[in-house]
């Protein structure tokens, strides 16, 4: 499992933001399903069991952020 949390407690995503957000994993890792609680307090939760942060790559993580605008630690 995956879980991402972002460092700013305040920021709230709109729904292109999320959307974008599950395009990125669910293609890219590929997972069966990602959960992005909006905010405040933005997460983001790919439940599968043989995902693990590893699997993100530097540069995912760097586009989640840019799409975030904040950065993102495990949660």
């Amino acid at each position: 499992m995956i879980r991402l949390v972002a460092d700013d407690c305040t920021v709230v995503l709109d729904e292109k933001q999320v959307t974008k957000i599950q395009f990125w994993l669910l293609e890219l890792l590929p997972a069966w399903r990602c959960e992005v609680v909006p905010g405040p307090g933005v997460e983001i939760v790919v439940p599968d069991v043989d995902r693990q942060l590893d699997d993100i790559t530097p540069w995912v993580l760097s586009k989640l952020e840019e799409i975030v605008g904040c950065t993102l630690h495990p949660g």
